[in-house]
């Protein structure tokens, strides 16, 4: 059930690490979902790729490094953009916790639980890669 106005609480991780491993996690299912059950319209191949932040950072760096940009200070302000983004679109948080240091904290957990997401996404595929070239296909599991 969504309710719009719900409070939750998320049991804390304690530092970066614990996030990026938890994370990692989770990217490593999302793949193996996208394995198992293809038919699943929210797990799409394209759907995945479309969210990664290294794919997407990097189209951006290489565009500008066409353009004549150096990659290094489009990266930062990449990071900077990311930073303002995520701090404009978490706003809210400023109710409930009052932080001098959370306009910094926010987008580098953002991003590390990005990343870990997507290291654990491209895992996973990295396995189903070796398991198909290897001639081990799993049959499909049903919903």
């Amino acid at each position: 059930m969504y309710t719009p106005r719900a409070i939750v609480f998320h049991k804390p991780r304690g530092s970066f690490s614990r996030v990026f491993r938890w994370f990692i996690r989770r990217g490593r299912q999302e793949v193996w979902l996208l394995r198992h059950y293809p038919d699943v319209a929210e797990l799409r191949a394209g759907n995945l790729l479309g969210t990664s932040l290294i794919l997407r950072a990097g189209a951006v760096v290489g565009l500008a490094s066409l353009a004549g940009l150096p990659p290094l200070g489009t990266l930062g302000l990449l990071l900077l953009a990311y930073a303002a983004a995520q701090n404009l679109r978490y706003r809210f948080c400023w109710r409930y916790y009052r932080a001098v240091w959370l306009p910094v904290l926010l987008p580098l957990t953002k991003l590390t639980m990005g990343l870990g997401g997507e290291v654990g996404r491209w895992i996973e595929a990295a396995r189903w890669a070796r398991d198909l070239a290897g001639g081990h296909v799993r049959s499909r599991g049903t919903l």
